[in-house]
Parts: structure tokens; sequence; C-alpha cells
């Protein structure tokens, strides 16, 4: 097998990195270098893979993906004005960095966030896969939720046009979009089954959208723990959207009284962690500032999540019911798709958690064997999926032939 140059542009999100890691660790074993820019902080979990770390030096993207600042704090109705913002600013000022980076890679990977990968790639004329840590979503079922142009505050405006030194293809919301959902992409990898995946039979069945559904390089056991008196209840947020102190308060208040053990996460957040750490709890609910999700959920035997894509997969690969009480827009989509297939139960908005709780815990208490069956039902769904390896292999055939083609026009 000829071995192969991979750059891959990364998001500093612990959800989008996370389902990468396999994939590169596994084109490093066979071979292959693979050059992985992120923030500085990403350093040792990419190290590990066995790949080339690069930092971005990025002043924009600092303070994102850090609870509390930057994308955290969007008002909901703002979101995605605000991270088409961010992700603009942090486009021009790399493209700036890399612009004349030497093209000696044979494909590109990016993060789906990460618009400066694709215009690196369209630039240098090399083939490139989105890596989409979320459900896929088209620019059409988007852009309604978007202003039109002449809506746009002056702002954002500017940072559209601030790209047209790079790009001629970036001229209003839509086109940003159409980067956002991996349109403008040769192959948009997704980390998921195709029947999670809503619509996947009619928007997502081409060759271009690859499902590594199978993403765990070790395979673990199907939790097999029932629901009774002292079974341990997980709770987290995640690592972003984490700091809904209402939503917690109002879990440990429901929870007080009941006899399960209950581990709440903070997901690193040290505001919230350290305001439950100091308030009086009952011995049965502990906190943690942060905890390897993994290792919880195959001893837990129910999993209350904000439901982000990437705790959901851990949760299905592992057959953990769960409740899900989404924190902004894209959770609510994920949380939609679990309910619609009868693996989770969704409480709507995070102001009904008191009220909702209750009769969340009955059902799921009610009706175990249906929620456990539904989630180990789309647990298989994974192992029927590409492994690392197999979408490795896909990579390397596909760079080969792009390489092959470049020879010949030489």
């Amino acid at each position: 097998m000829k071995k192969h140059s991979y750059v891959f542009f990364g998001f500093p999100a612990l959800g989008h990195i996370g389902p990468t890691l396999g994939l590169i660790r596994k084109l490093v074993e066979q071979g292959h270098k693979v050059t992985y820019f992120n923030r500085l902080d990403q350093k040792d979990m990419i190290e590990k893979t066995g790949a080339y770390f690069v930092d971005y030096e990025s002043s924009s993207l600092i303070n994102t993906c850090i609870p509390g600042t930057e994308i955290d704090s969007l008002k909901m109705q703002d979101f995605h004005v605000g991270l088409h913002k961010i992700l603009l600013s942090c486009t021009s000022e790399i493209l700036e960095k890399i612009k004349d980076l030497s093209p000696t890679f044979h494909a590109v990977i990016f993060d789906q966030f990460s618009i400066w990968g694709q215009i690196f790639a369209d630039t240098h004329k090399l083939p490139s896969f989105c890596s989409c840590p979320m459900f896929l979503d088209s620019t059409e079922n988007i852009l309604p939720k978007l202003p039109s142009i002449d809506r746009c505050d002056a702002e954002y405006i500017q940072k559209l046009h601030a790209l047209n030194k790079y790009t001629s293809s970036i001229h209003a919301p839509k086109d940003v979009l159409d980067y956002l959902t991996g349109r403008k992409a040769d192959w948009v990898i997704t980390y998921t089954s195709k029947f999670l995946q809503p619509y996947s039979s009619t928007l997502y069945n081409q060759e271009r959208f690859i499902y590594l559904g199978d993403r765990f390089d070790r395979k673990h056991s199907s939790n097999e723990q029932s629901l009774e008196k002292g079974s341990i209840i997980y709770v987290s947020l995640g690592t972003i959207f984490n700091g809904n102190l209402m939503v917690l308060q109002d879990i440990i208040d429901f929870f007080s009284n009941l006899t399960y053990q209950v581990d709440i996460a903070a997901g690193g957040n040290d505001y919230v962690y350290h305001k439950l750490k100091t308030s009086k709890m009952p011995p049965h609910i502990r906190i943690h500032n942060f905890v390897n999700q993994i290792d919880m959920l195959k001893k837990c035997s129910l999993f209350i999540t904000h439901a982000g894509l990437n705790s959901l997969y851990e949760g299905l690969y592992l057959s953990v019911p769960m409740i899900m009480i989404p924190q902004m827009a894209e959770h609510n989509i994920n949380a939609l798709r679990l309910e619609e297939l009868k693996a989770a139960y969704l409480i709507n908005s995070f102001n009904e958690v008191k009220l909702k709780l209750p009769e969340a815990l009955a059902s799921i208490e009610n009706h175990w064997d249906s929620y456990k069956s539904s989630c180990k039902i789309i647990r298989e769904s994974f192992f029927k999926s590409l492994d690392n390896t197999l979408v490795a292999n896909k990579l390397s055939n596909i760079a080969s032939m792009y390489r092959k083609q470049k020879s010949h026009l030489a």
C-alpha cells in the first residue's frame, strides 16, 4: 500500500476531536503521516495517536469551546449567526498563517467547523474529507434559521468580505453553510451509523458519505446493569454547554430523597464544580470535575445527558437508557432522533426539568426492557457500519487515485 501524507485541520472541542482519534491512530499504524492542526491544549491527546501536532497559534481560537466563553455564552436565538462570526474570524486568521504552507500533502481532512481546511484543499487541488461529528444536515434545512445578508449586522458582512482574499466562493450566509454542512467537500466522514442518521435513506446515501459508526478500536461489551435500588445514575451536561446550574440543582433536588447513587460530572467547568462541591450534598450524590465517561457508562444504569452526539453515541454503544435535557439547538435535533427511536426520554426544555423529571424516571423504570432493547438495536447498527481500519483503507485508496491522476497530468 502506498504511504500518504494527510493534513488534518481540527477544531478545539472534545466532541469534535474524540471521534477522530481512532481513525488518525489507524492511519499512522498503516504507515501514513498525519499532520494534525489544533489548539495547544489539545496537543497531548492528539500526539498519543502518533500524529504530528501543530499549534494553530490562533488568538481567535483561544476562548473558543471553553466553558463560559465564546460559543458557550451565545444566546440560543443568536447561536447560528454568532457561531458564523467566530468561525469566519478564525478562518481569516488561520488562512493567513497556512496559505504558504508547503503543499506536500496528498489529502486534506478537516473538521466541519474548520472552513479553512476546505479552502486550503481547493487552493492546492487536493481531495477533501469533511469530518462531521454531528448529525449531517443540509444548507436548505438550516438556512431559514439565518437572516438574509441584507439583515446581517455590519460585523458579519465585514467578516464575510475579509475572506475574498482567499476564496471567491463565500458571499452570503448560505455559502458559509455550504462549507459547514460538508457540501463543498469531496467526501464526508460521519461518526454514526446510517440507521441512526436522520434521513440517511433519502439525503445521505451517496458514496461521498462515509459512515464510521464502529469507531472504538477496542470492543466494549454491552452494559447489562438493571435499574434498581442503589443503581448508579450518571449525570453530565458535556464539556461546553455545561454551565446550567439550575438544571443540575433540579436534578440534585429530585434525587436527594431517592435510593440511587448519583454521580454528577461538571465536564471540566471549574466554576460549576466549585459551586456544587461546596454545597451540602446527601452522601449518595457525588460531584466530579471530570470523569472517564466510558468507564462511568460501563457501570451506571441510567445516563442523564445534554444530548450531545458524542455522549449519545457512547451511551448507545454501551446500551445505557438515557434521559435527555438538550442545552442548545443541535442537542434538540439529536434528542428528537433518539426519542423517535424510543431509546431515550426527552425533556424538551431545561426549564421543565423540575416538573418532568419524575415522569421521565417513571417512564424509564416502567418500560425498562423497551428502552434497553432500542439502545441495543442502535448499538448493533454501529457494528454494521465501517470501522477505523476500513475507513483508513478507503481514504488511502482515494488518495492513491488522486496521486495517480495528478502524475498523469504532470
